[in-house]
């Protein structure tokens, strides 16, 4: 997957255009593969910033990402810091350029800190 982009996006809060969580940061990592789904997050990704309705999107380079790792994340509020789990929802599109850039969408995660159960391989 080496020059593959993952383009997050999604939400903080229970709902989208929620403005207290605005300015939210939102961190990506490659978790352990846990099988319960539960594992750490050992190697950071990235972060996106939520805009002032608390929506967040963006590309993050998948370096050292490959077929069947987990991804995760974290939303941390300014004010209130670490936010729960069920506080961050998010869509996940792999976008592939090995002649032709296109896009796979890949799934929609409400109200979880796991983004995708598996990096998805090109058809």
């Amino acid at each position: 997957m080496n020059g593959a982009l993952l383009t997050v996006a999604g939400y903080v809060g229970s709902a989208a255009g929620q403005s207290v969580f605005g300015g939210a940061r939102v961190e990506v990592f490659k978790s352990d593969n846990d099988p319960t789904g539960y594992g750490e997050g050992p190697v950071y990704l990235g972060f996106l910033t939520a805009d002032a309705n608390g929506n967040f999107s963006g590309s993050l380079s998948l370096g050292g990402v490959g077929g069947g790792d987990r991804i995760s994340g974290t939303a941390t509020d300014a004010e209130d810091g670490p936010l729960p789990s069920t506080a961050l929802s998010w869509s996940v599109v792999m976008h592939h350029c090995p002649q032709d850039c296109h896009q796979h969408p890949v799934q929609e995660f409400p109200a979880t800190d796991t983004a995708m159960q598996r990096s998805p391989a090109e058809p």
